[in-house]
């Protein structure tokens, strides 16, 4: 059954997706569209990036490409991975914790 899901609702909620993008929609509201400006800085398809892409692009993409910082990176993730396992084995939660976070996660 999560077979025939993945291969026609979700494929098809892609495709609504695409189209309210290509439509110039905002995904969360789609009856507002963006209104898009003659003015073009990212190599001239009629599209002003915003300042994240921008940001990304520029300053964050040429960073994260350095071989060196690839390496920090991985190793930061890694150690808190690591860190993160050690200290649920040193200090385990008890199952009543668990289960009073779980309730007063559910109360309306």
């Amino acid at each position: 059954m999560d077979f025939l899901l993945q291969v026609t609702a979700f494929v098809a909620l892609i495709v609504f997706d695409f189209r309210r993008a290509q439509d110039g929609r905002i995904d969360c509201v789609p009856c507002a569209r963006i209104v898009s400006s003659p003015a073009t800085d990212d190599g001239g398809d009629g599209q002003r990036l915003h300042l994240l892409a921008r940001y990304m692009r520029d300053i964050h993409g040429p960073i994260l490409s350095y071989r060196a910082v690839k390496f920090v990176v991985i190793a930061v993730f890694v150690g808190l991975a690591f860190a993160s396992i050690v200290s649920f084995l040193l200090f385990p939660l008890h199952a009543s914790w668990l289960l009073l976070f779980l309730f007063l996660l559910h109360q309306p």
